[in-house]
């Protein structure tokens, strides 16, 4: 566009424009046997389709209709 503006310029309407600062939080690492447990879960489930993922939920439940409820 060509044009100039101060960094303070571009920081007012960037807060303007509803833009915030946010640093992330830190989140701990996993560690090997949290590692291995996920794997094994992956792994034992990698073939599964979405009719087992919903029977297997806690009184069942379609996630279609959680979706596509626009």
């Amino acid at each position: 566009l060509g044009l100039e503006a101060s960094p303070r310029t571009i920081r007012r309407e960037l807060r303007r424009a509803g833009y915030r600062r946010c640093i992330a939080c830190p989140r701990p690492f996993i560690s090997r046997k949290q590692a291995k447990k996920r794997l094994d879960f992956v792994l034992s489930h990698r073939w599964w389709g979405t009719s087992d993922w919903a029977a297997s939920r806690e009184g069942g439940g379609d996630w279609r209709k959680v979706i596509w409820s626009d």
